[in-house]
């Protein structure tokens, strides 16, 4: 495995992961219904967006997942392939991260 770390423009990139996981990463698109639109998620291959904020947020919880298995033993947060789902852009003038 071999991670490489730039600006955010250039998310980390993981190319394996040990198990198969799920994650799925959706935009709100500056309102408050949730989860909002389904932008990336684990069947796809390859960034499906052209955002870097999606971009990034899916490859981070690639790392997060690789932690969990390659450290922790685990196939996610419950061991149980519980997916990681990200909501992103909620609300106008709300911090992301809540």
């Amino acid at each position: 495995m071999r991670f490489t770390t730039n600006r955010l423009s250039s998310s980390p990139n993981i190319s394996l992961i040990p198990h198969a996981q799920a994650r799925d990463i959706y935009d709100c698109r500056n309102k408050r219904g949730l989860p909002g639109l389904l932008v990336r998620t684990e069947s796809s291959f390859g960034p499906t967006t052209q955002e870097d904020t999606v971009n990034h947020v899916y490859n981070s919880f690639g790392i997060f997942l690789y932690f969990l298995s390659s450290v922790l033993g685990r196939r996610s947060i419950d061991n149980d392939n519980l997916c990681l789902i990200s909501c992103l852009h909620y609300d106008k003038n709300t911090d992301n991260a809540i």
